[in-house]
């Protein structure tokens, strides 16, 4: 067993455990902890498979030889580690986190239990619930994103809007502490495929450098990366307060009325809410039909532009060019 390890691993605590790992003759590697836990284990994997130094495999797929068995453990619920292809590691010498990607980074196995959530203080449940927040606002908001990112990050937005003050008011109350459990896998699996953004891009070199809390960084970052983005393109950030139902918003109506193209299904709209579009979306008619109009809403872009259609409706630009998906326009 191995415990010399401190938050924010550093790239000599990766060589340390390594080391453990080699004098131990070990094949499979356990790890029970947060998100600086789960690097660290996976640091030790590439390593050793690898060997070297583990800053030598910054970057997307350097380490190339198979690693070791993965089990992980998670006892915070945030960081989406354990079904990540992404390991951060402090380098010392830079003052910098660096990223080493992978697919075979992955975990084998993930046992998530969310009795192991209690032993978290509480300052640490709150910057994990707010790492969450975090990997679901830039996997939604990404370039990369997809139809099956959207939804779990989405759903990952609400989980942890809804329940993450429940479990710092009531920790002991396992269905809430259950629900974070989800928000942070859904949040995990959504980063992992579309990739995050300016706040973690961010938080990573700040991280490195002052060597705070992870979390928390996200945290005081992400309000300004928001701001900055949403004055290119606000589309996104909108869908996510309609998921919300905030009253952010109402922002994006306009006076111009708006159709949509005859022949029109809706199946855009239709297909989200099947999907679980929004947070407590059901397959209840009354529900789906107020989905629907949220929807119709959110296709309302002047500054997108439109275009006449052929049979003299306005067809906005978005469907045009079919690169969007409900609320997607001119993504």
């Amino acid at each position: 067993m191995w415990s010399g390890l401190t938050p924010n691993p550093k790239d000599f605590e990766i060589a340390a455990g390594f080391e453990v790992y080699q004098e131990g003759e070990c094949d499979v590697i356990i790890a029970l902890g947060g998100g600086s836990v789960i690097d660290a284990a996976k640091g030790v994997a590439v390593l050793a498979a690898n060997g070297g130094n583990i800053l030598d495999y910054e970057g997307v797929d350097q380490a190339t030889k198979p690693i070791p068995p993965l089990v992980m453990v998670p006892t915070t619920s945030g960081t989406g580690a354990d079904v990540s292809q992404f390991c951060i590691v402090t380098d010392t010498t830079r003052g910098t986190k660096i990223t080493i990607i992978g697919r075979a980074l992955v975990p084998d196995v993930t046992v998530i239990d969310p009795r192991l959530l209690t032993t978290m203080p509480e300052w640490l449940n709150a910057a994990t619930g707010l790492d969450a927040l975090t990997h679901g606002i830039e996997a939604f908001v990404s370039l990369a994103h997809n139809p099956l990112t959207d939804h779990h990050a989405l759903r990952a937005v609400g989980l942890v809007t809804e329940n993450l003050v429940h479990t710092i008011q009531d920790p002991m109350e396992m269905e809430a502490r259950s629900v974070m459990a989800q928000a942070s896998l859904e949040a995990g699996l959504a980063f992992t495929n579309a990739i995050l953004g300016a706040a973690h891009a961010m938080s990573h070199q700040v991280g490195g450098m002052l060597d705070l809390p992870h979390g928390v960084i996200n945290g005081i970052l992400l309000p300004h990366v928001i701001r900055f983005n949403s004055t290119t393109d606000a589309a996104p950030f909108v869908a996510i307060a309609a998921a919300l139902s905030l009253p952010e918003q109402r922002g994006t109506r306009r006076k111009q009325r708006w159709q949509w193209p005859t022949g029109s299904n809706d199946s855009r709209a239709r297909s989200a809410c099947r999907r679980g579009w929004g947070v407590g979306c059901s397959r209840g008619r009354s529900e789906q039909a107020r989905q629907l109009r949220v929807a119709r809403r959110l296709h309302v872009h002047q500054s997108q532009g439109s275009d006449a259609g052929a049979d003299g409706g306005v067809v906005p630009r978005c469907l045009v060019n079919k690169r969007c998906v409900v609320n997607r326009c001119g993504r």
